[in-house]
């Protein structure tokens, strides 16, 4: 009765084929004649893509290509749950391996196999950075201000403090 009263409103419509909100659909979808595709199953002679290989030339058991000479089995393929392409994966891969075939000594290692020489030259290196460092502290330090208890690295920063209404502020409350 269901069934007869929903294809009398299909008929009454005439057209209008559209379902409403409140309308379900109470059939299932019936797999039973699906074939479920197979690496290991080759293609069946009733298969679109078979048929149209041999109205392009292709025998069975011969390979791709003007000769026969191409792969015969199909690519194989594995589940691929990023969004790249194929192939890119297994060259990331690759990639890293590449880059972390050898990792990079850590500091106290160099430190431990040095000879004098190599000791001597990162010894001035690391005295030649500390004295830069120093210097550059000895620099910016006209760029404090004492009334707001501020370090500036550039003297745009300083000229923009000076100038600024928190500084000012800062001051006449001093």
């Amino acid at each position: 009765t269901n069934n007869a009263t929903r294809d009398a409103a299909w008929d009454a419509a005439d057209g209008d084929r559209q379902m409403s909100i409140n309308e379900r659909i109470d059939q299932s979808f019936d797999d039973s004649g699906v074939l479920q595709a197979s690496m290991e199953e080759p293609v069946p002679a009733w298969n679109r893509g078979y048929q149209l290989l041999k109205l392009m030339g292709w025998r069975e058991n011969s390979g791709l290509g003007k000769k026969g000479e191409g792969i015969i089995d199909p690519v194989r393929l594995r589940e691929q749950l990023t969004t790249s392409g194929l192939g890119k994966e297994t060259e990331y891969q690759e990639m890293a391996e590449e880059a972390t075939e050898n990792r990079k000594a850590l500091t106290s290692e160099l430190i431990a196999f040095e000879d004098d020489a190599a000791r001597a030259a990162r010894e001035a290196a690391v005295a030649h950075e500390e004295a830069i460092a120093s210097a550059l502290k000895k620099e910016i330090a006209s760029f404090y201000c004492d009334v707001c208890d501020k370090q500036y690295v550039k003297i745009t920063e300083w000229e923009n403090h000076l100038s600024s209404y928190d500084h000012h502020h800062k001051k006449r409350f001093k």
